[in-house]
């Protein structure tokens, strides 16, 4: 009976698998903050891409090598890295004579039934004079875990935007 009682006493003692079930309860949490730092970094590796892509697509339509989209698409598809898509790439390109009506907010998407997305982007390059705002859209494939969601789409993808504002020559 002795031994019956001394039982919950020596099992409270113990001590040699407390290690082991301390790492099973902070393993998710730590690999969940590894999870959201790589993909953290994801987003801003792919967020520079696109706008090293917008900083050398706006000089084509500055000094006027590229005045339609097919020429402007080979210039995006040469500066951007390997995260980045270029196929997927929208351009929204549009001109304005005044600089107080001037709109660089990030476009809100618009999709079809099937998912697609269904926006009218502006494809005027304008004269030169004009005061430019060319916008590349991406939509970046995010993934999600258990405690973090990082897409900001309703079709589960992170929206970057990269706008260049110029006066073309």
């Amino acid at each position: 009976m002795r031994e019956v009682m001394r039982a919950p006493r020596r099992f409270a003692a113990d001590t040699g698998g407390a290690t082991a079930v301390e790492f099973a309860l902070l393993a998710p949490f730590f690999l969940a903050v590894v999870f959201a730092a790589f993909m953290l970094g994801f987003i801003e590796y792919s967020r520079a891409q696109l706008d090293q892509a917008a900083e050398i697509a706006k000089r084509a339509v500055l000094t006027g090598e590229a005045t339609n989209l097919a020429q402007l698409t080979p210039v995006i598809a040469g500066s951007i890295g390997g995260l980045v898509d270029p196929a997927a790439i929208s351009v929204d390109i549009k001109p304005y004579a005044v600089l107080a009506n001037m709109k660089t907010a990030n476009p809100t998407l618009q999709y079809d039934d099937q998912g697609a997305l269904a926006n009218a982007w502006h494809k005027n390059y304008g004269k030169p004079g004009a005061i430019m705002v060319l916008q590349l859209i991406y939509q970046l494939p995010a993934f999600a875990g258990p405690m973090f969601a990082f897409s900001n789409l309703p079709n589960g993808k992170y929206e970057l935007v990269a706008t260049q504002v110029f006066v073309r020559e």
